[in-house]
């Protein structure tokens, strides 16, 4: 009994910690916001590639001998490839070892995501982004991509009702611009074990939305018609977090079905329209789920200042040994993981030495050699 109290009281204590960096910080190389860098709002690649890459590298036609040169010693983590860029270039590996984030846009990208398939499944960020239709081919490709984490795509689908089956499981975040997929139930539905965000860009069925399987969903962000009964049954998303409906306003019989109902605790729901009786009943969902009690959302607060609390107070070090120099820092091994050292020092290929870890990002350590210039006292 006395454990019992006493685990109870340092959970509270941890929960009344204050945060152990503010989405205003910088870290130095990186720009602002590192814990807000998943911010789907606008579909901004660049806001992807900026804060958490070490600079990505856009090719759009074709290459000196020393713009290669300049490749292989930068060894950029992030590449776009856009309009005349050649996708062979993407069978070279050793131009880009580390490749993590990629922007594909052209007439067709089908050529360039079979090399990236052959030669870099490791990538956990992918755009694709033309006007002709991808094709059914092209979409099962996605399935071997078993570390993508972050997908959008922003072009129509040849066969829209198979994309579900074909996402990988370790799939985070879902951005779909225009590419049909949320007008058709899919074809063989599959449970979405790790998304947690998915932003709909384009027109939403009752027959996709009922037949999503999404556990772990905390924001579904939604622009473009609504059809009735497509929004009805959100809360069985029982860790939703954020509820957006942008410009479009979502059925009103599905708002008053909501509004009536009972929401996910702590749930914002928020409206950017001009209809006033759907700004009140969203409004009135935001105000229920705020007096509500969520576990979920407990246990996940729980994790957090856990990890911050151990970030202050037991600070701790990984060793790690220099790989190359890279634009922001130095890309590193740790424990036979890779990460990258943000740093303002000078170091040596090879050189070992203990850094401190900051967070994991997209598959990546996220370390500093000296927690001074990174938490604030």
């Amino acid at each position: 009994m006395r454990f019992d109290l006493l685990l109870f009281f340092v959970l509270l204590s941890i929960l009344a910690l204050p945060p152990a960096f503010a989405e205003s910080d910088e870290i130095p190389g990186y720009g602002s916001k590192q814990k807000g860098a998943y911010s789907y709002c606008l579909g901004d690649v660049q806001t992807i590639a900026d804060i958490l890459f070490r600079g990505g590298l856009t090719i759009k036609g074709p290459l000196k001998e020393c713009d290669i040169s300049e490749i292989e010693r930068l060894k950029f983590a992030g590449l776009d490839l856009v309009e005349r860029a050649d996708p062979a270039i993407l069978a070279r590996k050793e131009l880009f070892p580390d490749l993590d984030s990629v922007y594909l846009n052209s007439e067709a990208n089908t050529a360039a995501l079979r090399i990236l398939q052959k030669h870099h499944k490791q990538i956990t960020t992918l755009v694709i982004q033309q006007k002709k239709a991808l094709g059914e081919d092209a979409v099962k490709l996605l399935a071997e991509f078993d570390q993508l984490s972050y997908l959008q795509l922003s072009c129509p689908l040849e066969a829209p009702d198979r994309l579900i089956e074909s996402l990988p499981d370790s799939v985070v975040f879902l951005n779909l611009f225009d590419t049909g997929v949320g007008s058709h139930a899919p074809l063989h539905p599959k449970r979405l074990s790790k998304l947690q965000r998915l932003s709909l860009n384009e027109p939403v069925s009752s027959a996709f939305m009922n037949k999503l399987q999404a556990p772990k969903l905390e924001e579904l962000d939604l622009t473009g018609r609504m059809e009735t009964g497509s929004v009805k049954h959100v809360f069985r998303f029982h860790n939703l977090q954020y509820l957006t409906f942008n410009r479009q306003a979502p059925p009103i019989e599905d708002l008053r079905y909501l509004a009536a109902g009972t929401p996910p605790g702590g749930l914002n729901a928020q409206y950017h329209g001009e209809n006033d009786e759907v700004a009140r009943l969203v409004g009135k969902i935001s105000e229920k789920a705020s007096k509500r009690f969520n576990l979920l959302r407990l246990t996940d607060q729980v994790q957090d200042r856990a990890q911050e609390f151990l970030l202050l107070q037991l600070k701790p070090r990984i060793k790690c040994t220099i790989q190359n120099r890279s634009p922001d820092g130095y890309d590193i091994t740790c424990d036979q993981s890779r990460g990258v050292l943000i740093t303002e020092k000078t170091y040596t290929p090879g050189q070992s030495l203990n850094a401190y870890f900051i967070t994991k990002c997209r598959g990546r350590y996220l370390l500093i050699d000296s927690l001074s210039s990174f938490i604030r006292d």
